[in-house]
């Protein structure tokens, strides 16, 4: 995986590559301690729910993603009616 590269990379791609990480370690093992202490939650209810989030998480990616194209063919629109 990209986080497991030994290639030396900028710092910017280092602050990434780490950003990363840190952001797995989140969703992988702290989320998951959270929901089950707090929230007396079992593994297959934690798996539901983070497979929930992911859905969710690509349903909006695809919804921003439509969004920038709207931009884009507005931004596009104005561009040739000025010209």
């Amino acid at each position: 995986p990209l986080t497991k590269t030994g290639a030396s990379g900028s710092g910017p791609v280092k602050d990434a590559l780490k950003g990363v990480r840190e952001g797995h370690k989140i969703f992988v093992q702290d989320i998951p301690i959270l929901l089950r202490k707090k929230h007396k939650m079992s593994d297959s209810d934690i798996q539901k729910e983070m497979a929930y989030l992911m859905e969710e998480r690509d349903r909006v990616t695809r919804l921003v993603e439509e969004l920038g194209k709207v931009r884009d063919s507005v931004l596009q629109s104005k561009l040739t009616t000025a010209q």
